[in-house]
């Protein structure tokens, strides 16, 4: 038996931090689930929380702005939490920038009916070249490479580690 996609009052419980784009991203997810439910937290913390330990279905972080790139300090929530991505959505925030938001849940959903994904890939490669035989490796499924970021590992000086973000058309696979 799978995990329902709603709580016993029937509802799909979604935790985030109110404010005007988390509102716009509420907004955009929630034409996509059905019974959709909103619950406001004071601290991205207490977002993930909800859906660790199953109090809401899914969490809505921001994950990447056109200013300034991936937002490492939610990848660490998101990664301590053990929550996976489900979809994304892009807000504009004024007339050339955006905010990307990701709806997180505790395992990947295939109810969107999006053939489309999404993937981020952590690796801490032994050598560089890894790296390279990884992205040649997804284009040749036919991946297309979004970006690559590089994370220091636990504050060392030599390991890093590499997100891949990649969308995948799961009809090529």
């Amino acid at each position: 038996t799978g995990e329902s996609d709603e709580h016993s009052d029937g509802t799909s419980k979604i935790s985030y931090l109110k404010n005007a784009y988390s509102d716009k991203a509420y907004k955009a997810f929630s034409e996509v689930i059905a019974n959709a439910s909103a619950l406001y937290y004071q601290s991205f913390r207490e977002v993930c929380e909800e859906v660790y330990y199953g109090r809401a279905k899914y969490a809505i972080l921001p994950l990447f702005t056109s200013e300034d790139g991936s937002l490492s300090s939610f990848r660490k929530l998101y990664l301590k939490y053990d929550l996976k991505i489900v979809c994304t959505v892009k807000i504009e925030t004024d007339g050339e920038n955006y905010i990307e938001f990701a709806l997180f849940g505790k395992a990947l959903s295939t109810q969107f009916g999006n053939k489309k994904r999404n993937v981020i890939l952590s690796v801490i490669p032994d050598s560089p070249e890894q790296i390279g035989i990884i992205i040649c490796s997804a284009e040749k499924i036919g991946a297309n490479i979004i970006s690559v970021n590089t994370y220091t590992v636990d504050y060392s000086v030599t390991e890093s580690c590499f997100d891949i973000r990649l969308s995948i058309d799961e009809n090529n696979l």
